[in-house]
């Protein structure tokens, strides 16, 4: 029953992102900070270690929260006729071009993975890889006339006697609420 929930870093990486939906699972956390111990119990938001969604419950989050879709396809070879798996995302709202694979200069029928589970732990990576880039460029702030507003501080404003509070007008800051960088 275990492979059907994530792989503990996975699921670390999933609740940095902001996953916090109620799971049949979560790990207790360990000293080791790659390692977690899986109990299979129902939980709700509220715990110490770290929530375990199923494969299932990451992949439908990443779809209602970024509108990013996902497939697993079967592939056969056109070289030795044997059969292989590739991942492909969609998405419509400018998180990345409309269409992504995991095997995007080869012939058709070529493919990446050997099994389904290779395939889907890939493409799941890729998701957490296009979000934590879109989460990186959400913290970058702006400073125009001094003022500086971070969306990481849900849009707080500092400046100090029309001078930004951070750059001394030179307009380069490093918000000291969220570590968001500043662009003039």
């Amino acid at each position: 029953m275990t492979q059907e929930f994530l792989p503990y870093e996975r699921a670390v990486k999933l609740k940095q992102l902001g996953f916090d939906e109620p799971c049949f699972g979560y790990y207790i956390e360990l000293v080791k900070p790659v390692e977690g111990i899986l109990t299979i119990e129902k939980c709700d938001k509220n715990i110490d270690g770290c929530l375990a969604p199923t494969f299932s419950q990451a992949f439908r989050w990443f779809r209602e929260k970024y509108d990013i879709h996902y497939s697993i396809d079967r592939e056969c070879s056109q070289q030795d006729h044997k059969w292989g798996y590739n991942w492909s995302l969609y998405n419509y709202t400018g998180l990345f071009n409309e269409y992504l694979t995991s095997n995007p200069y080869a012939p058709a029928g070529e493919w990446v993975y050997e099994t389904y589970e290779e395939a889907e732990l890939a493409c799941l990576d890729k998701l957490i890889e296009i979000v934590e880039i879109s989460k990186q460029d959400e913290k970058i702030c702006t400073c125009v006339d001094g003022v500086i507003t971070c969306p990481g501080c849900d849009g707080e404003k500092e400046s100090e006697f029309g001078v930004c509070a951070g750059c001394n007008g030179n307009g380069e800051v490093t918000c000291g609420k969220c570590g968001g960088k500043s662009k003039p």
